[in-house]
């Protein structure tokens, strides 16, 4: 996980967009709000197109992924882990 820092001046967004059709939702609103909020720093879990936004992607769409009952479960450590880390972010 990257280490996310709040910003020193300006505001700062927590998006979360945790499947492909979601990053593209998100992407609209949010490179308006940087152009609007320029020092605005975004950071979130998301997909190509907010990165290439520039947000700051403490996990990705791809490591989300996660489909099937079954699946999830197995998962659950991982997604435990990242509810934590997601929470310690947005307290900063």
């Amino acid at each position: 996980m990257m280490q996310f820092q709040p910003s020193p001046r300006g505001k700062t967004l927590f998006v979360l967009a945790g499947e492909v059709s979601g990053d593209l939702h998100a992407a609209g609103p949010v490179a308006t709000l940087l152009e609007e909020a320029p020092g605005t720093k975004v950071f979130g879990i998301g997909g190509r197109k907010l990165a290439e936004l520039g947000a700051e992607l403490l996990y990705t769409t791809d490591e989300m992924s996660i489909m099937g009952f079954v699946e999830v479960l197995k998962q659950a450590p991982f997604l435990r882990k990242v509810i934590r880390e997601l929470k310690a972010a947005i307290l900063r």
